[in-house]
């Protein structure tokens, strides 16, 4: 393909030095479901700073940028067009799960560092055969890992990404509902936005925001029911399970009670999908992490790509730390290939 200049993929709004982010206000009723941010504008400037709490979960932090950061040397304006002009080793996979065999996963991937498998057994790259532009997005977002980390005020340190995802897609080439949960990984995932638009939602996972499972619609064993803040009938789900913990009732009693309070509460409405609790905008330059085991554990999250013109082109890069003793047999071969050292022009200090 032919490369696209950033000003081919985002219009001019996009382009300005201000700073933005979708912010609801809460007592819209159509948007009551939605978590407001906390604003910073000064601790990380040029960044705007957007901290969405999950309680009991974890965080979800947004860098916004702009211009400024955009347009400098080998900042994100360059990378988006590097990442165009160099072999990364972009392909499709087979998805594993897949109903129809041959079927490829809707975005071009390719996995350096670290081995990651997700829904898709994708090719591991070392990094000492990765580009330098993806050796700067791991310099960004080792920077804003450790930021995001750090704000939140606990005395904790990051642990460093040592694998980074590379997606590559076009328009209609969405990213549905799934977690990054995957036993492998640390509790910090960091990721980078270059070139279009794209919206991202989150939104509890159904079992843990109806207390039952999708399928067989059993209720959840209350050891495992975190009644998160946030969640369908949550303060008689935490009565209930107040009164079996201090032994008022038995456990047989209290699934009973639970599906009477459950199917009142319901009023014979169909359970639909849980709610979207939080919705941003990830624009150029954007970074976003997620921190905290329980975000992945009790959410799930999507990007739909921002459709129009037939040029839409978004990368998406996102770091991990994977975790070496947890690697099984045929991936701990691999393990050597998260060994890297960034360079001075590699890492980032967030200008």
């Amino acid at each position: 393909m032919h490369p696209l200049s950033i000003r081919a993929v985002i219009d001019d709004f996009e382009l300005a030095p201000i700073k933005r982010a979708i912010v609801f206000d809460p007592s819209d009723k159509e948007k009551g479901q939605l978590i407001t941010p906390q604003i910073e504008d000064r601790s990380f400037s040029p960044y705007r700073k957007f901290t969405y709490t999950l309680p009991g979960a974890g965080t979800v932090t947004q860098f916004v940028s702009n211009r400024q950061i955009n347009s400098r040397p080998d900042g994100p304006d360059d990378i988006f067009q590097q990442l165009q002009e160099v072999d990364l080793g972009l392909r499709r996979y087979p998805l594993s799960a897949a109903k129809v065999g041959g079927t490829l996963n809707a975005q071009f991937a390719v996995n350096y560092g670290m081995p990651y498998d997700f829904v898709v057994d994708v090719d591991s790259r070392a990094f000492s055969e990765a580009c330098d532009p993806i050796l700067r997005v791991l310099g960004r977002l080792t920077w804003a890992t450790d930021k995001a980390v750090e704000a939140e005020g606990e005395g904790g340190t990051a642990q460093k990404p040592n694998e980074l995802l590379a997606l590559g897609y076009f328009e209609d080439m969405n990213i549905n509902y799934h977690d990054d949960g995957e036993s492998t990984l640390g509790p910090t995932i960091a990721s980078l936005s270059l070139g279009s638009k794209a919206v991202k939602t989150l939104r509890m996972k159904y079992k843990y925001y109806y207390g039952l499972t999708k399928n067989t619609k059993n209720v959840l064993d209350p050891k495992a029911d975190p009644v998160l803040e946030g969640c369908a009938g949550r303060e008689w789900r935490l009565k209930l399970k107040q009164e079996l913990t201090n032994g008022s009732i038995a456990e047989k009693d209290y699934k009973e009670e639970w599906k009477k309070r459950q199917k009142e509460w319901a009023g014979g409405r169909r359970l639909g999908d849980p709610p979207v609790c939080i919705i941003t905008e990830l624009h150029h330059g954007d970074m976003v992490v997620m921190n905290g085991e329980g975000v992945q554990k009790y959410y799930e999250h999507a990007v739909a790509l921002e459709k129009g013109g037939g040029s839409k082109l978004r990368f998406a890069l996102t770091a991990r730390h994977v975790i070496k003793e947890k690697l099984g047999n045929k991936s701990m071969g691999q393990a050597w290939k998260g060994d890297f050292k960034l360079t001075p022009g590699q890492t980032y200090d967030g200008k």
